[in-house]
């Protein structure tokens, strides 16, 4: 799994910036802030691990949202 400066360094050498429509980040803050709103307990560790696994397991035609979150902290244990 790329860094975000590795996957930034790719963006600037792959696109103009008029050639991107977005791009979304998803970090350890957002599972952790969706653990608390579905009243879940998530550390850090268990952030990051469940970062991994929507990374590994992307589906790009539904791409990532709060539900993919969400499915993936139910999944990841």
């Amino acid at each position: 799994m790329p860094t975000v400066k590795e996957y930034i360094k790719q963006l600037i050498n792959l696109y103009k910036p008029n050639d991107v429509i977005a791009v979304h980040l998803w970090g350890v803050e957002d599972v952790i802030c969706s653990a608390k709103m579905s009243g879940k307990k998530c550390s850090g560790a268990k952030a990051k691990r469940i970062i991994k696994y929507i990374h590994n397991h992307i589906d790009f035609e539904l791409g990532i949202t709060w539900t993919t979150i969400e499915c993936a902290l139910d999944e990841v244990k």
